[in-house]
Order: structure tokens, then sequence, then C-alpha cells
């Protein structure tokens, strides 16, 4: 005899098409959170906003990583951190106003320099400055492929042109001449 197993077709087998357990009415996106104490989870969030990594978080308020990385992402956090983004890009022609005012009115030097400075047009002391006329461009390519050629010709035994030998003997002559006051391109050593 075969026996099978009814079905149960009562209200909760029911299936209704306006709400699954995705888009239940009894259920909405704010009451989903943590099961940590409200506090806590301030305490977190609170951390976050100050600029600690969710590591440093975890370790201080002794809970999951990935409990802090949920906590972060709720929508307050997005939407308060997007609200203070937008008050700092509101703040940038207060301050472009307030440091033109500076570099114009009072006309404070040290303020200008240090823009300067910090774009790179002027170097800080005892370091290089980074802008390089055409001038010093071009001999400083030149003298990376004199010292190609030179190694080149020691390595490979490819034969230099005669220009090259004529440059280099004049080197050589004017570091005999003057050996306190070397020439550019006299740190190449010739064949």
């Amino acid at each position: 005899m075969r026996t099978t197993a009814a079905r149960s077709r009562g209200p909760r087998s029911k299936r209704s098409t306006s709400t699954n357990c995705h888009n239940s009415p009894h259920k909405s996106a704010k009451t989903r959170g943590s099961y940590l104490p409200e506090t806590k989870v301030l305490r977190i969030q609170e951390h976050y906003l100050a600029g600690q990594n969710k590591s440093e978080i975890a370790r201080k308020e002794h809970c999951d990583r990935e409990t802090v990385a949920r906590i972060v992402e709720f929508p307050e956090v997005r939407n308060f951190i997007e609200q203070q983004r937008k008050e700092f890009l509101g703040l940038i022609p207060d301050a472009m106003a307030a440091v033109r005012y500076t570099l114009q009115v009072p006309k404070d030097g040290k303020l200008g320099y240090q823009i300067l400075q910090e774009t790179g047009m002027v170097h800080y002391p005892g370091e290089q400055s980074q802008l390089r006329t055409e001038e010093e461009l071009m001999s400083r390519e030149c003298d990376l492929l004199a010292a190609v050629l030179l190694e080149a010709h020691r390595v490979y035994g490819i034969e230099l042109p005669k220009e090259f030998n004529d440059a280099l003997a004049k080197d050589k002559a004017r570091q005999k001449s003057d050996p306190e006051n070397p020439a550019r391109g006299s740190t190449l050593k010739g064949p």
C-alpha cells in the first residue's frame, strides 16, 4: 500500500505574492543592525569617525572585525560622512578667499613663500629644485647618452664617432690643466 505524505494546506503554507522573506513589512533595514549594546555601537562609530581603522576598533571594543565593518557601514554613518565631506568641500572657496586676502592685504610673505614651496615653485632649503631649465634637461640627456656610448664601447667594442673621441681628448686636456675645476661630463671615463 502506498502512503503519501499529505501537504498541509494551512495558512502557513500558502504563498503570498505580495511579500516574501526579503521584503517583509515586519522587518526593515533600520531594525537590522547589531546584537551589541547601543552604547558599544555608538563607541565603534565614534572611533571610526575619529579616524581609527577597523582592526584597532575591534581590538579596543573586543569584537569581531566583520562586526565593526558592518557597523561602520550603517546608513547613518555613511550619511554623516557624506554630509561632512560636503561641508568640507563647501569651505574650499572660503579658504581660498582667506589665503588670497592674507597674501594681498597684509601681504604675508611667509605664507606666500610656503605656498610656493608646497607647489614646487621654490625648493626647500638643502633640497634641489624639481624645476629644471631646458638647457639643464638637454645637458643631462647628453651626459646619459655619452655614458651609454662609452659603456657600449667598453663592453661590446662598438666604434665611437670621431667627434666623440675629440671631445674626450679635450675634456682630458682640460682636467690636466685645471684639476680643481672639472668641467661638465668630466666624470666620464674615456677609452
